[in-house]
């Protein structure tokens, strides 16, 4: 006579609670197979092959435990069936047996007493990392002749994550915490995905996630579905409960190091005192033998061949390394990403923003670079790969604070501090509302879009201040100040707008310092005199330009200026932006019609809201005050200019 037993495989229910796997009697498609050789018996394994996520505080309505279209995933299984003997059955060991996404599967057992286990696994790999689930205390099951056993195995669900296919979502904050984790930790490669449930507010100091050793490769979504207008946000801790770990070391941001990643549709807030505050900058430390560049960003301080979408970061980012004994060569410090670097593929940084203020001052080697930026502090490309920034914006104020005992630059852009890909690499349809400010024992270089660029501005438009205000102590350096670049070398501008009220250098002794303050670009160093490379640039005609000591070249770029009341209401959108001028605006030739889309859906602009009386981007919600600035609460903070 057989014995036979049924083992079912329940769907994963509530986390922490144990779920059962019933062992009834055979089912009658068992009970006709031939019969096995005496002392033996068989047990049919009957699985679902598929999980549920649990619903429960803090969590999401029931949802597969990984993303996908259908609300279940299979899942594989192990058992354990360990044959434990007894007076009559001397033990004879363990048996494993691994079962794909089947519905069901026959074993063969020696009579006599056997403990067995069971763990639920994403795929057939039955990796550690991908564990669902597993039976907290061996079930006991005896195979006697004649007789058809019931019995259940508990089960347990990882009760930190859903787990599945490489999808894993993120309700808390103890869950975002194993992501690169020593301990029980999940995986930053590139197969894996994350996705934020809910927003999430930090307790305790932040470790950046990918570094030197191992950087960040995985998707990371603050949405929860990809199609949600809702990007979840995380926020960092104050002062009193300390921003990061460490400050110490060469890559700082939430992430610290990213390779081959994408992050998308994710917003981050800095209070005072997680990096700095108004008036008192963070204090980076570092090792000199090992670093000689520091990254800093509010998203990621380094991001190598990543594409960046949706992000939105607001605060406060203040950093000095002024460390006078032990200098560096480079700091980059952007509201969004401190380097961007792209060699592999085309990658783009778009529909970001930063809201706030960011700082950066370095006290460098004798030759130093310090590039500070709205959105990105570097970008760099090479092999002619392109690295882009689009529809992006920045508001608030942006300074780069230099100080070196030879040649150094001190870069700041309200989008890019320095832009040193190619000219074929776009900086594209982005604005800026904000005081940017490159200062320092330096040659500095401010622009309302770039401080320094190589690649090719468009579509863009820049509001506030520009200074520029350095001095070498007796070298003879000039600085750089312009309404969208201070300084470029082999880009363009073309389609861009200079809105500030100031534009200038008010460094108050002369020693051998140098000015040039223009509307556009402070410098073009392709050009002759005054003439930018591109064209179709406009001006608004009250900027205030000057310099309180020493000579400056002080010109509007030979680009029409206009009364700034012009620029102000989307009546006057086809006179400044999109169609034919009435007089010629450059020596390039009279005004055609200009790239900017308003076009409504499919376009790049809009108008938004009557107090703000400038174009928006179009993919923006939240309407901006009359000075630029967003309203309380729409991206967790108000900075003013």
């Amino acid at each position: 006579m057989k014995n036979l037993c049924r083992f079912i495989v329940m769907t994963l229910m509530v986390a922490l609670v144990a779920i059962s796997c019933d062992l009834p009697a055979a089912p009658e498609s068992a009970r006709k197979e031939p019969p096995i050789e005496k002392g033996k018996g068989r047990i049919t394994i009957i699985l679902s092959g598929t999980a549920i996520a649990p619903e429960t505080a803090g969590r999401a309505a029931s949802r597969a435990v990984a993303w996908a279209g259908d609300p279940t995933i299979p899942l594989y299984y192990k058992l354990t069936f360990t044959h434990i003997g007894d007076a009559d059955h001397p033990a004879i060991g363990s048996y494993t047996r691994t079962l794909g996404a089947v519905s069901s599967e026959t074993v063969t057992l020696e009579e006599g007493p056997w403990s067995i286990t069971a763990a639920a696994y994403l795929n057939d790999t039955y990796a550690l990392s991908d564990l669902v689930g597993n039976s907290t205390t061996p079930k006991l099951v005896t195979i006697v002749q004649g007789e058809n056993p019931a019995a259940s195995i508990p089960m347990t669900v990882d009760y930190d994550y859903e787990a599945g296919l490489g999808t894993y979502f993120i309700h808390n904050e103890a869950e975002l915490r194993r992501i690169g984790a020593a301990t029980n930790g999940l995986l930053m490669a590139q197969t894996k995905t994350y996705r934020l449930v809910n927003d999430i507010t930090l307790t305790a100091p932040w470790t950046p996630l990918g570094d030197g050793t191992t950087p960040f490769g995985a998707k990371f979504y603050g949405t929860t579905d990809g199609t949600s207008s809702v990007k979840h946000s995380i926020t960092f801790s104050n002062a009193t409960a300390g921003g990061f770990t460490s400050y110490d070391g060469q890559y700082l941001g939430f992430f610290g190091r990213t390779s081959t990643a994408e992050i998308h549709d994710l917003t981050l807030v800095y209070p005072e005192g997680a990096l700095g505050t108004k008036t008192t900058a963070k204090a980076l430390g570092f090792n000199p033998s090992a670093i000689t560049t520091q990254y800093v960003g509010g998203l990621v301080g380094l991001a190598e061949n990543t594409t960046i979408e949706g992000v939105i970061v607001s605060g406060v980012i203040n950093v000095s390394n002024a460390n006078t004994s032990n200098n560096i060569s480079a700091l980059n410090v952007g509201g969004v990403v401190g380097e961007q670097q792209v060699s592999a593929a085309p990658k783009t940084l778009s529909k970001s923003a930063f809201s706030g203020d960011i700082s950066g001052k370095l006290v460098g080697t004798s030759t130093f670079v310090l590039n500070v930026g709205g959105i990105a502090g570097g970008l760099i490309s090479s092999g002619g790969v392109l690295s882009t920034v689009s529809a992006s914006f920045a508001s608030g104020a942006v300074r780069a604070d230099g100080v070196g005992t030879g040649w150094g630059i001190a870069n700041a852009g309200g989008i890019v501090g320095l832009a040193q890909g190619t000219a074929n690499d776009p900086i594209e349809n982005c604005y800026v509302s904000a005081d940017i400010r490159a200062f320092g024992y330096a040659e500095t270089r401010a622009g309302g879009i770039a401080g320094n660029s190589s690649q090719a501005i468009s579509n863009t438009y820049a509001r506030g201040t520009v200074i520029a205000n350095g001095d070498a102590g007796g070298v003879p350096y000039r600085n750089y100040a312009g309404g969208i670049a201070g300084y470029i070398s082999g880009g363009t501008v073309d389609y861009s707008v200079a809105l500030q009220t100031t534009i200038g250098d008010d460094h108050p002794t002369g020693s051998n310092v140098t000015a040039n303050i223009r509307a556009i670009v402070g410098l073009d160093s392709g050009a002759t005199g005054f003439v930018t490379t591109g064209a179709y640039n406009y001006a608004a005609s009250d900027i205030s330009f000057f310099r309180l000591a020493g000579t400056a070249d002080i010109y509007k770029d030979g680009y029409p200026t206009y009364v700034r009341t012009g620029f102000e209401t989307e009546t006057n959108k086809n006179n400044y932006f999109t169609v034919a001028a009435p007089t010629p605006v450059s020596p390039d030739g009279a005004l055609t019609v200009a790239p900017w889309d308003f076009t409504t859906t499919t376009g790049d602009w809009q108008y938004l809201g009557t107090a703000y009386l400038y174009p928006v981007l179009s993919w923006e919600t939240a309407a901006h005050t009359l000075d630029g600035i967003l309203p309380t609460g729409s991206y967790g903070i108000t900075i003013e200019w």
